[in-house]
């Protein structure tokens, strides 16, 4: 089946009434998580635990669930990972700072959404404990190979630190999008692409980066130019609905996978040992 639609067919090829659902309600919602998994995707680094145990190499995109190969960004097996995506959020990381044999580490607390705590100082002493906080870009998305099969889930994409400027590409296509809506419904004609989130394909690709501290991969986000077909924009539109609703369609709470985050602390420690490593570690990205 043919995942990539040209511009001018998508609103033939949708329905008046799954066109008029999408504009009046897709927007950017805020989910209660907590029984299916979704998982997240991350880039991995030379010191993440899969890395370091030999299962992958440093480069491989992979998911925190099953640790399914998604994509490459060594050079020589290079596989960009090309994805729509459908909703963001954003959200606040703390870890707590432990002293093991007069060596700072990090311990993963749990992460919050800032729509529900708002903003908080980077770093904090509560009852004794030094918390410190890093700021999160969190973006549901499908990659485009999965579009025709229902039994995939979507997948979580993270950044933060260093590449928390890199997601701002996609926190300004959100934007866009909610301005092109907004002209809707002024009563305004603007093409369907320009409204809806899950549209247009993004590639999801990176370079390795080499300095004093070490080598690690830096993600990068462009636009292909091409754009999605119908298929692809109501799975996603489902899924947006019931990450909105917090549940799926059989009723079972969604959560997403928090494994992610326990492996950063194990490589943030790892790293603390290690005079080549950054101090700061984007695991996931």
């Amino acid at each position: 089946m043919n995942k990539v639609a040209a511009k001018n067919s998508i609103k033939t090829e949708l329905s008046k009434s799954a066109q008029e659902e999408m504009l009046a309600s897709w927007g950017v919602g805020h989910i209660d998580n907590s029984d299916v998994i979704i998982p997240k995707l991350f880039i991995l680094q030379g010191i993440s635990k899969a890395v370091i145990t030999g299962e992958f190499s440093a480069g491989q995109i992979v998911d925190s669930v099953k640790l399914k190969l998604l994509g490459d960004l060594r050079e020589k097996n290079y596989k960009p990972l090309r994805f729509i995506t459908f909703m963001q959020f954003k959200s606040i990381v703390e870890h707590e700072v432990v002293n093991v044999r007069n060596s700072r580490e990090l311990k993963y607390v749990g992460t919050k959404l800032s729509s529900e705590v708002g903003d908080l100082p980077r770093s904090e002493l509560i009852n004794g404990r030094e918390i410190e906080r890093t700021r999160q870009l969190n973006f549901y998305l499908f990659p485009v190979d999965t579009l025709d099969d229902d039994t995939k889930l979507p997948l979580i994409m993270t950044f933060k630190k260093t590449s928390y400027a890199a997601g701002k590409i996609l926190v300004n296509h959100f934007s866009d999008c909610g301005h092109a809506q907004a002209m809707v419904q002024e009563g305004k004609k603007v093409s369907m692409e320009k409204t809806i989130p899950a549209v247009k394909i993004f590639e999801l690709n990176g370079k390795l980066v080499s300095n004093e501290k070490g080598s690690f991969y830096v993600p990068e986000i462009k636009e292909t130019g091409e754009v999605v077909n119908s298929e692809g924009i109501l799975k996603a539109f489902r899924w947006y609905k019931m990450l909105s609703a917090g549940k799926d369609a059989s009723g079972k709470v969604i959560k997403t996978d928090e494994r992610e985050e326990e492996e950063e602390s194990f490589s943030n420690n790892r790293a603390s040992g290690r005079t080549e490593a950054r101090s700061e570690i984007d695991v996931d990205f």
